[in-house]
Order: C-alpha cells, then structure tokens, then sequence
C-alpha cells in the first residue's frame, strides 16, 4: 500500500490495542445510550486484513453478552431497508458498519460530509439519525494509513500488532467474568475480497481529483463504484450524479 510511516507520536489522541479498543468503544456506546436511543459506530480499516472484522465482531460479541439491540452492516450507503434490531431486554439500538469507506476530506469538513450522506442514506430507509457517533480507525504498523487520511477524525485508533493476513474472529472466554479473549482462526463475517478496499477508493479518488474533480465530487464518484463493485443498486438521483460526475471529467479531457 502506498502511504506513509507513521512516526510516534504523530497524532494526539490515544493509541489503542485490539481488546483496549473494543473494550473503550462498548464504554463509550454505554455513556451514549444513557442519552440517546440510537448510536452509530462506523468501523474503517486502512487496507485488508488490518483487524476490522475481529473489531467489529468484538464490539457486537460484546453488546450480546450486555443484552444492547444491535443491526449490522458493511457500509451506511450499502443499507436498502430499514434495519431490524435485535429484541434485547435494554432500551436502545446500535448500528454498526464493518467496514466504512475512509474520510479523505481532513478535519470537520470530512466529518460533515459524511454525516451529511449518512444523514440522507438513513432518511431513505426510516431511520430518524443524522450522525455517525463512534468512528473506530483500525491499522496495522506494517498497513498504515493513506497520508490523505485525518486519523484526527477517529474517536477510537487501533494500532492491531496482532494482525495477520489469516482471518480472524472474536471469541469472548467462557466461564469468566472476563469479557475480552484472544483471537481464534475462523471464516471471516464478510468476505472482503469481493469488495472495493479503502485502497481502491483511495486510488479512484486521487485519479478522479487529477480528472478535475472537486474533493467531494471525487469522494462522492468513488463511494457510488463501491456500491456498484459490491452489487448495489443505485437510486435514479445516485445514477444521474454518477453520470453528472463522468460527463464532467470526459468535458475536462476534451478542453
């Protein structure tokens, strides 16, 4: 992956390990529910095989076992109906994604933005939310992040040493009271090879910025493929915004 070492220090916020991690963010989703019936966590990874699937497995194990509602989904612009949770005895929902596409807007702008499509893709299958809550960012030394990419913008950073190329699940330990285990060999809960990885969308992108695009037309462009890559449909208003988008890049070809 090109990109850059990232040097200590180099962010401000805390650095987690897998299990801290997954332990903060169910900590935070507690505090937040507490005031709100829904919470959103968004789950980005830098590349493949960074640990995004063993995080997010551990945060859903791990709102199993406190009896939270829960609904999962790879990306917020994949969901097509409204989600059901699960019927749990606690008041509130969360909605996880698996693996959301990567900001490359810096700072409250990417933020905004993102929210603001969130916002539009929950209106569209009834859902009254209109912000992302969580953002957990995971990466490996070996697999750092695009340098288009703000790490300031995650709540949650996961530096996963442990991470290899094999997939991995959670398991929480049976018979204790402890909530957090060590990982097991086992199929992944989403087959990541069939998707366009955050270094595909960062490569189109780039490609689509050097075409004449702006920052969020080239953001929007790269997040309307990744539905289509993954086999999603676009709605006619994402169909003529593609076609907008394109039609834009050929005329600035012809000039």
């Amino acid at each position: 992956m090109t990109g850059r070492e990232i040097p200590e220090n180099a962010f401000e916020q805390k650095e987690y390990t897998a299990e801290d991690g997954i332990s903060e963010a169910i900590n935070l989703i507690e505090k937040l529910l507490e005031s709100q019936e829904y919470v959103t966590v968004a789950v980005t990874g830098s590349c493949t095989d960074v640990g995004k699937t063993y995080i997010s497995a551990g945060i859903l194990s791990e709102l199993d076992a406190r009896g939270i509602s829960k609904y999962t989904a790879s990306e917020f612009d994949t969901l097509r109906f409204k989600p059901i949770f699960t019927d749990c005895h606690r008041k509130g929902h969360v909605l996880v994604f698996t693996a959301q596409n990567p900001i490359v807007i810096p700072g409250n702008e990417g933020i905004e933005r993102q929210n603001d499509l969130f916002k539009d893709e929950m209106r569209k299958v009834g859902l009254p939310l209109s912000k992302i809550d969580l953002r957990v960012y995971v990466y490996r030394p070996d697999k750092p992040f695009h340098e288009l990419i703000d790490l300031k913008n995650a709540d949650i950073l996961i530096r996963n040493n442990l991470a290899n190329d094999k997939a991995l699940k959670y398991k929480p330990l049976k018979n204790t009271g402890e909530s957090m285990s060590r990982p097991v060999t086992e199929k992944p809960l989403i087959d990541e090879s069939k998707i366009d990885t955050g270094e595909k969308f960062i490569a189109k992108y780039n490609a689509y910025i050097n075409e004449g695009l702006t920052e969020t037309e080239a953001s929007d462009l790269a997040s309307l493929e990744r539905i289509e890559s993954m086999g999603g449909k676009l709605a006619p208003r994402e169909i003529e915004k593609k076609e907008f988008y394109l039609a834009k890049m050929n005329k600035n070809e012809l000039i």
